[in-house]
């Protein structure tokens, strides 16, 4: 099911955590108008999901885990542009270290820091200085 998939390998999954995830990796909705909602199964023998889907399913699962750090390598590539910078900035709002390995320049004016890489080595880096709101 999409809820054993996010609380994957957990004894006792906590639906709120569950659901909480799913909202912050903007898949809840989509979630809950499958007819069996997070119970529908997925699969060869269930319900398909877009690539999208799937990779917002994944944040979902490393998000349901609480990390400290979020490293996504190519994690967004499947997201249209206004679910990816959903997703991006509701990852940024929780206060998390994340690391995006990514060629979607969309993404650079949400990040601190940016390391351009060229030939398996760091070509260019440029941190941004946040201005005091």
């Amino acid at each position: 099911s999409i809820a054993s998939n996010i609380t994957f390998g957990e004894p006792w999954p906590d639906r709120e955590r569950m659901q909480e995830a799913a909202h912050i990796a903007a898949i809840h909705d989509d979630i809950v108008r499958l007819p069996m909602g997070y119970e529908s199964l997925i699969g060869e023998m269930g319900t398909s999901l877009s690539a999208g889907q799937v990779q917002r399913v994944l944040i979902a699962r490393a998000l349901y885990r609480r990390p400290r750090i979020l490293l996504l390598d190519e994690g967004t590539a499947h997201l249209d542009s206004k679910t990816e910078e959903l997703v991006m900035k509701r990852l940024l709002s929780m206060g998390i270290t994340c690391v995006f390995v990514t060629h979607n320049k969309s993404m650079l004016p949400l990040a601190d820091k940016i390391l351009f890489m060229e030939k398996a080595r760091v070509a260019m880096k440029r941190v941004r200085v946040k201005s005091a709101a």
